[in-house]
């Protein structure tokens, strides 16, 4: 299934996960998109999100997440509250 997924989103990673014991547990994949891929694919499925709370979520990530995040990871401190602020408010949407 997720290599469906890397098929129609065009793009990311299927990383392995450990197996810490093979005998009691199946092996597990993770699918990993990043920055501008992920926010696209969010674009894609927000109409399609039922739960009212993932919906929100996706759309404060969609509308807000570029103007917070620096993509050399530098922020001076203005930018750090501003991205605090985005932190804060994404997790307390529940």
């Amino acid at each position: 299934m997720l290599y469906w997924i890397k098929g129609k989103v065009n793009g990311g990673k299927i990383k392995e996960k450990k197996n810490y014991n093979p005998d009691r547990h199946r092996n597990s994949f993770t699918y990993e998109i990043k920055f501008n891929k992920a926010i696209d694919l969010l674009k894609e499925i927000a109409p399609y999100l039922i739960i009212e709370a993932k919906r929100k979520r996706a759309e404060l990530i969609i509308n807000n997440y570029k103007k917070v995040t620096l993509r050399n990871g530098r922020y001076n401190i203005e930018q750090s509250q501003k991205r605090e602020k985005f932190y804060e408010e994404f997790m307390s949407i529940k």
